[in-house]
């Protein structure tokens, strides 16, 4: 059984934990998540990859994405310097705002997959902990991935409620306000040095996530069982 995975730098792991680390690998498993990436910009990925001849052997799309049509903008108000950054991705991102908009994209995305009559599995977006992040817009985006995933009969992984499930204590927040260069540097330096990744964690008292974004390895290690159980 051959599974790829798509998404962003959550599902990609190299600054906190991706779920397909602590996957059981009795399959082949393709990591296509991509840092940074928005929902647009993974619905044309998908589109490419499945014209390829190679993609007859995939058995089972692994979608996960939406967090960055959020974060960029949300950063964009934190300081002038991040919205000099910021706005301009954005604009090339091509961040969608407008939930209307997403949910539109969204479920051309599904049908994309859908029509090659492949298995499907969908992850929700999490909660992030950053300071004053508005994760209101977070739920209301699950409930839009959740009604399509309903509507095209497909599993719906709720990160949120398993992110309860670790810890019921979500105000814990984290600020990137005067952090550009920590976050380079951490970006640099974590995919080489793994082992920081939960200390980053324990450290900041998030427990969910390194840096108020990318999971520790308590969520990442329970949704990759939470996928195991809806795959088998």
């Amino acid at each position: 059984m051959t599974i790829a995975c798509f998404g962003d730098s959550l599902t990609f792991g190299s600054i906190g934990h991706s779920y397909i680390e602590y996957w059981d690998k009795n399959c082949k498993v393709k990591n296509r998540g991509i840092n940074g990436d928005t929902t647009i910009c993974m619905h044309t990925r998908l589109t490419h990859y499945m014209k390829r001849a190679s993609s007859a052997k995939t058995d089972i799309y692994i979608l996960a994405i939406g967090t960055n049509d959020l974060l960029p903008p949300y950063l964009a108000t934190v300081s002038p310097l991040w919205n000099i950054l910021m706005s301009l991705r954005v604009m090339l991102k091509k961040c969608l705002k407008d939930s209307s908009a997403f949910k539109c994209e969204y479920e051309k995305m599904i049908q994309t997959v859908s029509s090659r009559k492949n298995q499907i599995l969908i992850l929700g977006l999490p909660y992030l902990q950053l300071k004053d992040f508005p994760n209101d817009l977070i739920d209301e985006r699950n409930q839009i991935i959740k009604e399509l995933a309903i509507k095209y009969g497909i599993p719906f992984i709720d990160v949120v409620e398993i992110q309860h499930e670790i810890n019921r204590n979500m105000t814990v927040s984290y600020s990137w306000n005067y952090s550009i260069l920590l976050r380079l540097l951490e970006g640099t330096i974590l995919p080489i040095l793994p082992c920081l990744k939960d200390w980053l964690s324990d450290m900041r008292n998030l427990e969910l996530t390194v840096d108020g974004v990318h999971w520790s390895s308590k969520v990442a290690r329970a949704v990759a069982a939470a996928i195991s159980a809806n795959l088998s």
